[in-house]
């Protein structure tokens, strides 16, 4: 699969949440139970502002791509740090928003993949 660059990187502040996944009861007396059903998951959210209409329509192609096909395939995400991560697309749409003419803005959530 080929390389998906954008003209120009994300905007700033980028987030990595993390969502763990337990299950929290409190007792009549207070006491706190919690029990861990799976590990936390850890999330790349990064926000896309004003880009040209070439790295919309690639950055459509791409997740409609054989290989991508929204949720089902992986794929290495290097962050502007130079960072690689094993990565899912992981939104519910695909929300690709025209800000200006032939300007467009989204933000994308990837899943961190456990190696």
């Amino acid at each position: 699969m080929t390389t998906l660059t954008f003209a120009k990187g994300t905007l700033y502040p980028a987030r990595g949440p993390e969502t763990f996944h337990q299950v929290v009861g409190v007792s009549e007396g207070n006491q706190v139970r919690v029990a861990e059903v799976s590990e936390p998951e850890h999330f790349l959210v990064r926000v896309f502002e004003r880009h040209p209409t070439d790295d919309k329509t690639n950055y459509y192609n791409w997740v409609h791509h054989a290989l991508i096909n929204g949720r089902l395939g992986t794929f290495t995400f290097t962050d502007v740090d130079s960072t690689a991560y094993t990565v899912r697309w992981w939104d519910d749409t695909l929300d690709l928003a025209e800000v200006a003419f032939g300007l467009w803005s989204w933000t994308t959530t990837f899943r961190v993949e456990v190696a």
